[in-house]
């Protein structure tokens, strides 16, 4: 027993130093709070305000106004594909017409020329099925109108030449309707093919993306936005970016909302 202890005492002895030494060492290696670097920023330059509370609404105003215009593409089985440009308002993405948009841009000359496209493209549809209605009815009517051979039956004299001269009259009535009816068709389906492939839309998608960004630029400095903050333009870009889209499932439902920048 005398020697376990004696042992035991040996070693503490040992050990005594060495955890001091340690101690000492790590209280050498630890930094004051306040000297502990940042990697998000150099330290001589001091960290950015946060945007006032006048900056946050008009945040939030921008993203209820500002506009935007959404690509939408679509295709049928047959591989043909079309592309057309879809304007919105805010992030929510209320959905305007072009003549909506133009308005909302100020420029409501274009609004008007649309206006002027969507009567002229809806004219053109009218007036082929008019066309095809029409020209059928008169080629039927036209067919119809013939001489009839029945009247030559009771005549004493000329019967022959009276049976003929109705045989010709019905063939050049059929083939007058006939006319009428093939150049309705094709006067309809021209005029069907004109209102199905004709833009009413007078700006390029081009020129509609810059009228958006000229109103988005007038709309930020009417509301007091910096063009010239990195922090604000990052902002924004998210704002116009953001998406919702509700969801629902068998537990409840939502909003899901998606940006990129």
């Amino acid at each position: 027993m005398r020697s376990l202890i004696l042992a035991m005492a040996a070693t503490i002895a040992v050990l005594s130093p060495l955890t001091a030494h340690a101690n000492d060492s790590s209280q050498l290696l630890q930094l004051p709070p306040f000297a502990s670097p940042r990697l998000d920023q150099p330290a001589d330059v001091p960290p950015r305000a946060e945007p006032s509370l006048a900056v946050r609404s008009a945040l939030k105003q921008y993203a209820l106004q500002h506009v935007g215009l959404e690509d939408l593409y679509s295709g049928d089985d047959d591989g043909t594909s079309s592309y057309t440009l879809q304007p919105y308002v805010g992030k929510y993405h209320q959905l305007l017409d072009p003549d909506q948009f133009y308005e909302m841009v100020g420029r409501q000359d274009l609004a008007d020329s649309y206006r002027f496209g969507e009567h002229l493209r809806t004219g053109l549809l009218v007036g082929s099925v008019v066309v095809w209605l029409g020209g059928g009815a008169l080629g039927v009517a036209q067919m119809a109108s013939g001489s009839n051979a029945s009247q030559c039956a009771g005549m004493m004299v000329g019967a022959d030449a009276c049976m003929q001269q109705a045989d010709q009259d019905q063939s050049n009535h059929i083939r007058d309707g006939v006319l009428l009816e093939v150049g309705a068709a094709v006067v309809g389906s021209g005029l069907l093919v004109a209102g199905l492939v004709y833009d009413p839309n007078p700006a390029p998608a081009s020129q509609m993306r810059q009228l958006a960004d000229e109103y988005n630029t007038r709309l930020r400095a009417r509301l007091g936005l910096p063009e010239d903050d990195d922090r604000m333009g990052t902002v924004m870009k998210l704002l116009e970016s953001m998406q919702l889209t509700p969801y629902a499932n068998p537990t409840g439902g939502g909003l899901s909302v998606r940006g990129g920048f």
